[in-house]
């Protein structure tokens, strides 16, 4: 074994659990992991997986063998943090990973703001629902929607992310007209998630008589089933306040249940260029701190667009540097 590759393969077939989606986490096809696979087990002598109907289990060979490719790849990513965290200038590569809607409706608007401060920082957004690892070096940064962020990574509280109950306005004037407070009688459509079955809570709460209009598996694509009239849905006061398009459904208060967390690992501490997007971030959040927490109703937001313009990009002087500070509990 000489090819740290049979290593990524292996560790990638592992985490998946088949052959498929290993390939689409390395981006190959299913055929080229197979071969790989079959080349090294047939190298080492020793069956690294038994093969299930359901996919691939690590067999006894592998279980050993994986806990010497994690350690393996722990010991190369922090060889790799070490060498680059040397870089005293702001320049070279930095992939920072976000939520996609965080990624689609407020980082990438502000990206070129970012790129004029400093053009010698190549930046990767990567938008991922599912927390990718900094440990293994997926990411650089990492903007996350938590209620606990390991306290094992340096990180920076944003701000709180607040939700509410949105329709379309075209939907709730045809459908609720001007009230004040909804009647528990009324028969709106909800939109609900792909992986629930059952109506939420905020259904059975505000809504008894609401009929399914259908489901969805992203805060995206919520947003868009909204806007199309479907039904209602919480969302973001972030997304939902921003769009002219939609109204929160009235005499139903906002509520705050998870924050906005800036992370980086320790040893990127003194990196030129996470310190640059994180200074940078912490300014952008601030700037619309209000916004994000339910704070500026969507009806001033959305008059104050209409008559300013597009909205500006963040200040360079919005708020002093930040100071890094330890998450108090761990995930």
């Amino acid at each position: 074994m000489n090819d740290w590759d049979d290593l990524r393969f292996f560790l990638a077939i592992a985490r998946h659990g088949s052959l498929s989606a290993a390939a689409a986490h390395l981006n190959v096809n299913h055929s080229t992991v197979s071969r790989r696979l079959a080349a090294f087990e047939a190298r080492l002598g020793a069956r690294l997986f038994d093969r299930m109907p359901d996919g691939l289990m690590l067999a006894s060979s592998g279980l050993e063998m994986l806990e010497t490719a994690e350690r393996i790849e722990a010991d190369f990513a922090a060889l790799g943090r070490r060498l680059a965290d040397r870089d005293s200038t702001p320049s070279g590569v930095l992939r920072v990973t976000a939520p996609e809607a965080l990624v689609a409706r407020v980082l990438l608007p502000q990206l070129p703001e970012f790129n004029r401060r400093f053009p010698d920082i190549e930046v990767g957004l990567i938008a991922a629902d599912e927390p990718l690892s900094l440990y293994r070096r997926e990411a650089d940064v990492a903007v996350r929607a938590t209620r606990r962020p390991p306290e094992t990574l340096v990180g920076r509280r944003l701000c709180g992310q607040a939700m509410a109950l949105y329709g379309a306005a075209r939907y709730l004037e045809s459908t609720i007209g001007s009230a004040r407070r909804l009647s528990r009688r009324v028969e709106l459509a909800w939109i609900g998630w792909v992986d629930d079955p059952a109506p939420a809570g905020w259904v059975q709460a505000h809504l008894p008589r609401a009929r399914l209009g259908c489901r969805v598996d992203s805060k995206l694509a919520a947003l868009a089933a909204v806007k199309a009239g479907i039904g209602v849905a919480p969302l973001p006061c972030r997304l939902g306040d921003d769009d002219a398009e939609l109204r929160r459904l009235p005499g139903i208060a906002s509520w705050t249940d998870i924050d906005i967390w800036l992370l980086s690992h320790p040893d990127a501490r003194n990196n030129a260029r996470v310190a640059a997007y994180r200074q940078f971030a912490v300014e952008l959040f601030e700037a619309e701190k209000d916004l994000f927490e339910g704070r500026l109703p969507q009806s001033g937001r959305a008059s104050t667009q209409r008559a300013a313009g597009p909205k500006k990009t963040v200040s360079r002087n919005l708020v002093k540097p930040a100071q890094d500070a330890r998450s108090a509990s761990a995930s």
